[in-house]
Formats: structure tokens, C-alpha cells, sequence
């Protein structure tokens, strides 16, 4: 071999070198980065084993520093109460203005055409029975579930739904959002279907966003003790639920997980308003849960414990 091919081997050795030392700097470094940065690196819990017929889910214990927070939303809760108005947002009247020319070139939104009624129907009810009859499907809950603010799932909701262009006009809305809570929450019952959970829990956790309806923040003040209330009664059902279910019979082990916690942060943000200085007192405890990954339904009953106990306090001053 010569020495101009010799040299080139070299030189190409030489590069193959380098090259393999820098993936293996890069991969590293983006190991580490996983590592410190994403929770998908941690340890994934294998899920629970199927549970006989006869039994039931039982209590677990609650441990701090578990990589589940049951209560992630609480403080951006308790804010939207705190404040005394909500912010104008930047596009709403076009947004609004082309939702309306939308629907005046006969164009529907989720599939409405099959199944809503005129106005003058919606309009013929009274407001418990207009509400109920509007949050009979799960359209709220996927709207809110849509934007990022509130206001434009409400636009959409207003202008393309009869129903809810009524509801939102009522002066009653609260008795009528009062209604749902209780409605939904007696579906959390063992003989419920797997989708009739699944319907009632989603649209019961996502009435948080209702809190960022002007009107209806307007109708409520004065009634933060009764809208407390009426939270524990559907924890207590969201509890009661997760203790007695069958998961063999339902066909799922976890029938919901994050709609009881939104329900429960609903609830600590209300008590707040009613009782401040006895929820600076049990705050610290609900604060400290943590729940796995794994999605234990013993662990949320048992965080719903919790809440409903220090609740109760503030329930009966």
C-alpha cells in the first residue's frame, strides 16, 4: 500500500472516531436530559390485577411523594374565583362573527342537524329542565375541552346550539347548573354502563369551565355555601362509586381518575370563599397528595376521603 492510501485510511479512521464520539456525547446528554426533564423516563407501575366479582376496591395509603398531583389545577381555581372579572379575549367578535356566518350558510356543528330542536322548543322549558336537557350529551364537555379559554367554546356553544343559546340567557343559570351536578352524580351508581360513566364523569369535571362564564359568575356570588354543598354530595358519590364497583362487571378497571379531582378542586376553591381562615388550616394536608401513575382507584378514594373529611369541617360552620 502506498502512502497517499495509507494516509487516507488514516484520515478516515480518524473521522470514523469522532463521529462515534460524538453520538455517544449526544446520547448521553440526552439521556440525562430525559431523565431530569420528563416523567416518561421514570418507572411506569404495571396496572392492579383484575379484582374478583366480590371485591371491592379498599382505601390505600397516601403518599407525598408519589408523581401524581390530585390537585395540579387548585391554585389557577382558586384564582378564577378570586377575580373579579374575567379578561376580554383578543379575536373573540371575529371569531364570533364568522361562527354566525357559519351558520347561516346552513352549515351544523356536531352533528346537530339529526337531533337539535328549534328554538322555540328550548325556549318552552324551565331552566332545570332546559339545563338538564342540554348536558344530556357530552358537547360542553368537549367543547371546553377544545380551547385553551372558555370564551370561545361558549361562543360556539351560543351560537350554534338552540339549547345553550337559551340556557345562557336564563337568569336562573345556577339552579339550572345545580341541577346538573346532582343529575350526573346519581349516574355514579354500580348498575351504570361503562359509557354512562364515562358520559357522566367528563361533563361533571369539565363544569369547572362554567366558573369562567361571566353571567353565571354574577348569579353565584352569595351562593358559594350552597354550591359547596352540593360538590360534597358528588364526591360522596364519586367516592362511594370507587369503593363498590366491579371492575369485571363495568369492563374497565379505572372508570374515571381526573373528573373526581377537578370536581374536589371546584369544591376547596369554594370552601375558600366560605371559610378562608379554616381552609388555610386544612389545606396543608390535601396540598401534600400525590397519587401513582398507575391510577389506583383505591388512591383516589382515598383522597376523596380526605377532601370530603376536611370539607365537612367548613360544610357545617
Amino acid at each position: 500500500m502506498d502512502r497517499k492510501a495509507s494516509k487516507r485510511m488514516c484520515i478516515a479512521g480518524l473521522i470514523l472516531v469522532i463521529a462515534v464520539g460524538v453520538a455517544v456525547l449526544l446520547t448521553s446528554s440526552y439521556r440525562h436530559q430525559d431523565v431530569r426533564e420528563t416523567p416518561a423516563a421514570q418507572p411506569i407501575s404495571q396496572s392492579p390485577p383484575p379484582r374478583g366479582p366480590n371485591e371491592s376496591v379498599t382505601s390505600a395509603p397516601l403518599a407525598p411523594d408519589l408523581p401524581v398531583n390530585p390537585n395540579a389545577e387548585l391554585a389557577e381555581t382558586i384564582r378564577l374565583f378570586e377575580d373579579e372579572h374575567i379578561d376580554e379575549i383578543v379575536g373573540l367578535a371575529e371569531f364570533e362573527r364568522r361562527l354566525v356566518e357559519y351558520r347561516k350558510s346552513g352549515r351544523t356543528l356536531w352533528g346537530s342537524e339529526k337531533w337539535m330542536k328549534d328554538a322555540s322548543h328550548y325556549q318552552s322549558l324551565d331552566t332545570v329542565t332546559l339545563a338538564k336537557e342540554c348536558f344530556s350529551r357530552p358537547i360542553f364537555r368537549f367543547e371546553m375541552a377544545i380551547f385553551d379559554n372558555p370564551a370561545r367554546a361558549f361562543a360556539r356553544l351560543r351560537i350554534m346550539h338552540n339549547g345553550f343559546a337559551e340556557l345562557f340567557e336564563r337568569d336562573d343559570l345556577c339552579d339550572g347548573v345545580l341541577a346538573v351536578y346532582e343529575e350526573l352524580s346519581l349516574e355514579l351508581d354500580t348498575q351504570s354502563s361503562l359509557e354512562e360513566i364515562g358520559r357522566a364523569s367528563g361533563t361533571l369535571g369539565s363544569l369547572v369551565s362554567i366558573y369562567h362564564f361571566p353571567p353565571f359568575r354574577e348569579q353565584m356570588r352569595g351562593r358559594e355555601k350552597e354550591f359547596l354543598a352540593t360538590m360534597l354530595r358528588v364526591l360522596r358519590r364519586y367516592r362511594q362509586y370507587a369503593k363498590d364497583f366491579d371492575p369485571a362487571k363495568l369492563g374497565a378497571e379505572v372508570p374515571f381518575y381526573r373528573a373526581p379531582c377537578l370536581v374536589a378542586q371546584t369544591a376547596l376553591a369554594f370552601a375558600k370563599q366560605v371559610a378562608p381562615r379554616t381552609y388555610a388550616q386544612i389545606e396543608p394536608d390535601i396540598a401534600e397528595v400525590r397519587l401513582s401513575e398507575k391510577q389506583n382507584m383505591g388512591e383516589v378514594a382515598s383522597y376523596l376521603d380526605l377532601v370530603i373529611t376536611r370539607l365537612d369541617r367548613i360544610a357545617a360552620e
